[in-house]
């Protein structure tokens, strides 16, 4: 970007993600705009998110807990999520979570039973996003499953239909964690491990647009 732009010409870097969990990243982003950083700007009275929200860009967040499960991890399976620094959960115990009946059916009930018109699903792992979408479908609600198989022209397709409202509920493994704009969305549920507050932050933020943004007023 340097490269082209004339010496002393105005730069201003616009970030979905404003820190990384890689210290250096993120002294490396700032100091790059010579460390001036929206975030201290005393005009946002230093909480740029309580601003955004009170102006009506950004939805208000409400969180809830659903009743989960409880899991212990193997010998085996401690040692390979060591082995992958905790950044993924191994196969056999993703399995657990997406077999779990129990766990699936709170899940599906939350949502069938809910007055949300817009939601996304953040699944374990494909086969989770299927089958979540499948008992959706089968009790009523219109869903449909978009993973990274999904043809283009059908995942177009069924994001079309969610946007339009003709489909309640999208579910999905890492499809959508960014880059996808939905303003409609009124309702996310997280349904799988998250290990990065990155992450984390993408994943509702795919929720967060506010009135003055055609979102919704709370999320």
């Amino acid at each position: 970007m340097r490269g082209w732009l004339n010496a002393g010409t105005p730069q201003i870097g616009l970030t979905a993600t404003p820190y990384r969990n890689v210290e250096n990243e993120t002294r490396r982003l700032r100091n790059y705009y010579n460390n001036n950083n929206i975030l201290s700007n005393t005009m946002l009275n230093e909480n740029p998110y309580e601003w955004l929200y009170e102006n009506g860009y950004l939805s208000e967040v409400k969180f809830e807990s659903l009743t989960g499960s409880q899991y212990e991890l193997t010998d085996d399976e401690m040692e390979e999520y060591q082995r992958m620094n905790g950044a993924k959960i191994p196969y056999s115990f993703q399995n657990k979570i997406v077999t779990d009946t129990t766990r699936n059916r709170t899940i599906v009930d939350s949502i069938v039973n809910s007055n949300f018109n817009s939601t996304l699903v953040f699944a374990t792992n494909t086969k989770h996003a299927q089958n979540l979408s499948a008992l959706l479908q089968r009790n009523g609600t219109k869903s449909a499953c978009i993973d990274y198989n999904t043809p283009m022209p059908l995942r177009r397709y069924h994001i079309d239909q969610f946007r339009q409202g003709k489909l309640k509920v999208l579910t999905n493994v890492n499809v959508f964690t960014e880059g996808f704009d939905a303003p409609g969305i009124d309702s996310i549920y997280i349904a799988r491990p998250v290990f990065s507050t990155i992450n984390f932050m993408q994943i509702i933020g795919r929720g967060l647009r506010g009135p003055k943004n055609n979102g919704n007023k709370i999320c």
